[in-house]
Formats: C-alpha cells, sequence, structure tokens
C-alpha cells in the first residue's frame, strides 16, 4: 500500500511538470501564430477589417531611464479584508473624479498616479458606443424578482454594454500618460496584456492542482486577444472586458472589470455582451473545472475568495512590471474621506 502511494504521488508530481510545459509551449505557439496572423493581416489590404478606434494599435513594452527611479502608483484596494464590502458604482465613479481633479490642478506634474480595485453591487453600465438599447436583451429584468432587478447605468466611457458585481475583480487606473506612452490605443493593449500576463501567471501557479491538470492536459488554457474585439479570452469565451476615458491632459479614468469566479457570471444572460453577436462569458473559476454552474452558483465561497486573493497578487505584480511603476499601498477610508 506504501509503494502505490508513493507511486501515485510521483505520477501526480510528474503531470504537474509535463502540465505546465504544455501550457508553456501552447503559450508560445499561441502568441507565434497571433504574431504571424497579425503581420500578415497587415501586409494585405484586401484582407483589412473595418474596426473602431479603441481595436487599433499594439502594445509595445515601455522603456525608461535605468538611471531614474520608477515613479509610483498608490493602490487604493477596496477588496481586502478589511474593507471587503461591495462598492456602489458612483462611488467609485466619484473617487476617479476627485484623482483626476488632483491631476488636473497640479501644474508641476508631482502627483501620483492611482488605481482602484473594487468589486460592485450588481449592474449593467452603459458605455458611449451604445446607440440603443437593442443590446439589452428583451428578457432583462422581466423574469426577475423586484429583488433581482439590476441597475442600469450610463457612463463616459468607451464601448458598450457590460456587468460588473460580485465574482469580479475591476480595476480602475488613473494615470497621466505623459508617463508611459501618449497613446490611447497603446494604453488599451496595454491593459489587455496586464490581464493575459497576470491570467498566465496564475495558471501556471495553479498548474500543479490535479484538477488543473487533468483539465488542461488535452485542453490547454490560454488567455488571449481577438482580432477586432476589445478585452481578453479565454476557452473561447470572454473573460475581461476593458473600457476607457481619456480626460484632457492624458489622464486615464474606468479600466478593466475580471470575471473570476461562477458569481460573476449570474447577469450576464441578460444582455448582449459589449454588443457582440456570439461572445459568451466566461470566468477564471470556469476554466480551473472548479466547483460551480454557469447561472452564478458557486459551491464554494470560501474557495471563490482564496481565489480572488491570489489571482489579486498575480495582477498587481504584473501593474507593477508592464507599467514599471513602483507600487505603494493607500489609505482607502482617506481616499473616500476626501
Amino acid at each position: 500500500m506504501l509503494q502505490f502511494n508513493v507511486a501515485l504521488l510521483l505520477l501526480i508530481h510528474l503531470l504537474s511538470f509535463v502540465n505546465c510545459y504544455l501550457f508553456q509551449a501552447s503559450f508560445i505557439l499561441s502568441r507565434y501564430r497571433e504574431s504571424t496572423h497579425s503581420s500578415s493581416s497587415s501586409s494585405s489590404s484586401s484582407t483589412a477589417l473595418s474596426i473602431s478606434s479603441q481595436q487599433l494599435g499594439e502594445y509595445t513594452p515601455i522603456s525608461r531611464n535605468p538611471n531614474h527611479r520608477l515613479p509610483k502608483l498608490t493602490i487604493y484596494d477596496f477588496t481586502t479584508n478589511n474593507h471587503s464590502s461591495l462598492v456602489p458604482y458612483n462611488v467609485s465613479l466619484g473617487i476617479q473624479n476627485k484623482l483626476v481633479d488632483l491631476h488636473l490642478k497640479d501644474r508641476t506634474d508631482k502627483t501620483l498616479d492611482s488605481l482602484l480595485i473594487v468589486t460592485h453591487p450588481p449592474l449593467y453600465t452603459l458605455g458611449t458606443g451604445v446607440e440603443n438599447l437593442a443590446n439589452l436583451l428583451p428578457t432583462l429584468n422581466s423574469s426577475s424578482s423586484s429583488n433581482d432587478r439590476v441597475e442600469i447605468i450610463q457612463t463616459t466611457r468607451g464601448g458598450e454594454i457590460t456587468y460588473h458585481g460580485p465574482g469580479q475583480l475591476v480595476i480602475y487606473p488613473i494615470l497621466n500618460l505623459h508617463n508611459y506612452k501618449k497613446d490611447i490605443h497603446w494604453y488599451i493593449r496595454t491593459l489587455e496584456q496586464i490581464v493575459i500576463n497576470s491570467i498566465t501567471s496564475y495558471l501556471l501557479q495553479s498548474s500543479g492542482n490535479i484538477t488543473c491538470i487533468t483539465n488542461s492536459l488535452f485542453n490547454t488554457n490560454v488567455p488571449y486577444k481577438k482580432d477586432g474585439i476589445t478585452g481578453v479570452f479565454l476557452n473561447q469565451k470572454k473573460i475581461a472586458s476593458i473600457g476607457v476615458k481619456i480626460r484632457s491632459g492624458w489622464i486615464t479614468m474606468h479600466g478593466i472589470a475580471i470575471n473570476l469566479t461562477y458569481e460573476s457570471l449570474k447577469y450576464f444572460s441578460g444582455i448582449k455582451a459589449c454588443g457582440l453577436e456570439g461572445v459568451t462569458a466566461g470566468c477564471l473559476e470556469e476554466s480551473l473545472g472548479l466547483g460551480g454552474n454557469l447561472d452564478g452558483g458557486n459551491n464554494n465561497n470560501h474557495e471563490g475568495r482564496l481565489l480572488i486573493n491570489n489571482f489579486k497578487s498575480h495582477l498587481i505584480n504584473e501593474i507593477e512590471k508592464v507599467l514599471m511603476v513602483d507600487v505603494i499601498y493607500g489609505n482607502v477610508t482617506t481616499i473616500v474621506e476626501k
């Protein structure tokens, strides 16, 4: 019996290594295919796509002087154990506007860039790309009880309609693009890259999980972008949505919503997400094959909480690396009271 247990343990470790290398190989291959497809598309005018301005540009790394200190980025995390309540959308919008105003009033450019991490109560937000409410399915709210009705808010961000709610992390960077690149297309592609890197890093760490191994040996999870669509996909489903606004002086607001647990999918069936036909929302928990269901149920809230906190550490690490900043943490209570 002891020999059998030892052999089983060795097999699990072997599968873990195999899965990790398969994931890395699949990721490299997908990036190669994406680059060759992009180059072939750009060299052929006959295959050019008609896409919106938010879908142009490409990610290129930031170049900073190695002799200079990295700029600081203050993170206000409303999802910690001490501040784990859901943040109403209008509260987060008010904080964003305050932080933007600090930048606009500071002519010395000494105001530190900021980033909010929040989770909202259930709501739909409409971007400036919504021309009519046909993107809301006719059944929206009609089959729900009054307690389940979802608030709808018009915003100033780009894009169309999306959902925010529990099970997500929503990221609002308030950046002065003079410190990075004064290019909105580069900025959007950079946000996508941060999400892709974060998911990749998280999945590589999770490749030692036996559930993840059996799930990924024959269907390796690799995050990717789709031509002509802003956002990030995983296993043919959209896992992250992006909508931003650039204020005067190249100051950013709004940002990214990332679906992490099954709970984040509960109300996506009520809309045509991002106004896209045939696009289905997915979440990180689903890709790992963990307990739950596609109606938004989660069999283990504790497990979902651990997933969110673990993923958040990868996200912050990638924000720091991709934006080439020195992250510090701000006092949430102070920023709310300002």
